[in-house]
């Protein structure tokens, strides 16, 4: 068998972010979330995974990020631009 794929977001810290609460909640309960992700070019990324909870990563002098992943069920979902 393959193991399961995973999905790594990292972006800007911003904790109190709706987006981000919303993974956490469904992080700490175990639920699945559907994701969509929207390239500049328009083409799209569409799945469903169990994510993991946020962490963040602050270095002197420089801006905190966050970070988490998601272990997908199923497959990608590679959709063309429109």
């Amino acid at each position: 068998m393959l193991a399961a794929q995973t999905v790594t977001f990292s972006a800007f810290s911003e904790p109190q972010a709706e987006a981000f609460a919303k993974v956490r909640q469904d992080a700490k309960s175990g639920a699945y979330t559907v994701f969509r992700i929207t390239f500049p070019n328009g083409e799209r990324r569409i799945f469903r995974g169990q994510p993991s909870l946020p962490g963040e990563s602050v270095q002197l002098s420089a801006l905190a990020t966050s970070g988490f992943s998601v272990t997908v069920k199923r497959d990608v979902v590679y959709l063309p631009t429109t």
